[in-house]
């Protein structure tokens, strides 16, 4: 038997913020939010990284969490469905 995954179309309160978690509940500061929402993806995973002390690898896989999350509520501004998992 296989997984099932459900979705359902966004709303605009699915997008009133969004917090990234790392390291026991620290979350990502505004400065490198900020950088991958202007699309200096590669500065902003840089800052993330060094100003944690953590990894280049682990920092772009919380970059990314969040610049999927940029990208859907650019998708969803500009009137495209966009589904969110549960």
């Amino acid at each position: 038997m296989g997984t099932f995954k459900y979705s359902r179309l966004a709303t605009e309160e699915d997008f009133r913020g969004y917090k990234v978690e790392y390291d026991h509940y620290r979350e990502m500061n505004d400065d490198v939010k900020e950088l991958i929402e202007q699309d200096k993806f590669k500065e902003a995973m840089n800052l993330f990284s060094k100003s944690n002390g953590l990894g280049i690898a682990v920092a772009n896989k919380y970059c990314r969490e969040y610049q999927k999350y940029v990208f859907a509520k650019r998708d969803f501004e500009d009137g495209k469905m966009v589904f969110i998992s549960y």
